[in-house]
């Protein structure tokens, strides 16, 4: 439905889709409110040092990445703004990079027992949400919800993104 809302800048005309139906809005609101509770709990577990750009560097080392030059492939972004995020993570003791024992030139990067017990309460987190999701629109709404998502990530090309763990920031890695 097309209407007129609150707010809207005078001599602009009539958005074509209410902001309140815009599929694409709503979507990007939930997921970055979705973001901020699962980053809040992991705060009030004690890993309030951990960003959501952090996230994309774990997934790609949870992938297979072990090298920075593979996780700057494989986010899309320069080797410069992963090796800023690896050193962050680092500091952090998160990850740990160590010499290639078949390349000397190569530094391979690991998780650390920190990011293994940071990553299990993010997991939980995430396990909460779609607890949450279930509880508010029921079991059977709530699975159809998610087929839904899955469809319309299919639709656009993105599903395998999540399959491969190739999900990349849209705005780099800050």
């Amino acid at each position: 439905m097309l209407v007129d809302y609150p707010g809207a800048m005078a001599g602009t005309g009539a958005p074509l889709v209410d902001p309140l139906d815009d599929v694409g809005l709503l979507c990007g609101v939930l997921a970055a409110a979705i973001n901020e509770r699962i980053v809040a709990r992991m705060a009030d577990e004690g890993y309030d040092d951990v960003r959501t750009s952090h996230g994309y560097v774990f997934q790609g080392l949870l992938a297979g990445d072990r090298t920075v030059t593979e996780l700057a492939h494989r986010l899309g972004v320069s080797v410069q703004a992963v090796s800023k995020s690896v050193q962050e993570l680092e500091g952090a003791g998160y990850l740990r990079r160590a010499r290639d024992d078949h390349d000397g030139r190569a530094r391979r990067v690991a998780l650390t027992e920190r990011a293994e017990a940071m990553l299990a309460v993010s997991r939980q987190a995430r396990l909460e949400v779609a607890d949450a999701v279930t509880e508010q629109l029921g079991p059977r709404n709530a699975r159809a919800f998610v087929r839904h998502l899955r469809g319309l990530c299919e639709q656009y090309g993105a599903l395998d993104d999540i399959t491969t763990r190739r999900v990349r920031p849209a705005q780099g890695l800050d």
